[in-house]
C-alpha cells in the first residue's frame, strides 16, 4: 500500500492509494511513501512543531534532529533549513534520531540525501542516523540512501545527553511558503534521481508534475 500526500489549496491531506506508482491529482502536489503497517496519519505528523525536534550541543559542534511520527513533506522544509544552518559551521556533526519515527516519505528522504551529500562534500563525515526501525531502514535501502549514512542502533551518548539536558525543542525554522514547499519537494525528488537512476522510473512523473505546479504557483503570484 502506498500512502499519498497531497498539498492542495486547503493544505496537506493524507490518503491511502493502492497503486504502485506516484499519484497525480488536479490542483494538488503528490508524493508517497511505502508504509504497510502504520495507521492513518495523525495531526502530529502534519505539524512540524510536534513531529520535528532539534537540539544543539557543544556550541554547535553537534546537531540533532528527532523525528516523531513520520518524516514527511510537512516537516521537510524545517528539517532542510535547520540542517543547512547547522552545516554552515565547519565540522558540525549531524545526528538524526529515528527512534520514534514510524516511516518517511520520498520528500523527506530526498532532503536527507541532499544533506548527506552536502556534508560529505565539505569533508565533515557522514550524517549519523540512529535507532531506525526495520521499515525505515528498508526505505533508505530501496532508494539508495543507506550507503551515504552512518547507521547506528542502541544507546547513543549524544542523544542521551540531549535528553538529560532537556535540549530537544520544536524546530524554530518556519514551515515555509507554498512555493518553498513545492521547491523543496521538487529538489528532493531530483536528488533521489541523481543519487540512483533507478529512482527515475518511480519519480519522473512526480518531478514533471511538481515542475508544472511550481510554474503555475509562480504565475499566480506574478503581478497582472
Amino acid at each position: 500500500m502506498y500512502y499519498v500526500f497531497t498539498v492542495g489549496q486547503h493544505g496537506p491531506r493524507f490518503n491511502r492509494h493502492p497503486y504502485r506508482r506516484a499519484a497525480v491529482r488536479t490542483n494538488a502536489l503528490s508524493t508517497y511513501t511505502v508504509n504497510p503497517s502504520a495507521s492513518a496519519t495523525s495531526s502530529q505528523s502534519l505539524d512540524p512543531s510536534k513531529s520535528l525536534l532539534c537540539a544543539v550541543l557543544d556550541d554547535g559542534r553537534i546537531a540533532l534532529v528527532r523525528v516523531i511520527g513520520r518524516g514527511n513533506f510537512c516537516n521537510s522544509v524545517p528539517f532542510k533549513n535547520f540542517s543547512l544552518k547547522m552545516q554552515e559551521s565547519a565540522g558540525t556533526r549531524m545526528i538524526i534520531d529515528l527512534q520514534y519515527c514510524e516511516s518517511m516519505d520520498s520528500t523527506f528522504m530526498g532532503v536527507l540525501a541532499g544533506m548527506c551529500l552536502t556534508q560529505m562534500k565539505s569533508n565533515a563525515g557522514r550524517i549519523s542516523v540512529v535507532n531506525a526501525n526495520e521499515h525505515c531502514r528498508r526505505l533508505l535501502k530501496n532508494l539508495g540512501i543507506i550507503h551515504l549514512l552512518d547507521l547506528r542502533t542502541g544507546d547513543v551518548a549524544e542523544v542521551q545527553r540531549a535528553e538529560d539536558e532537556d535540549k530537544f525543542a520544536p524546530a524554530k525554522c518556519p514551515q515555509g511558503s507554498r512555493v518553498e514547499q513545492i521547491c523543496t519537494m521538487l529538489e528532493a525528488h531530483r536528488e533521489l534521481v541523481r543519487l540512483d537512476q533507478k529512482n527515475e522510473v518511480q519519480f519522473q512523473a512526480v518531478i514533471e508534475y511538481l515542475e508544472k505546479s511550481l510554474q503555475e504557483e509562480r504565475d499566480s503570484k506574478a503581478p497582472h
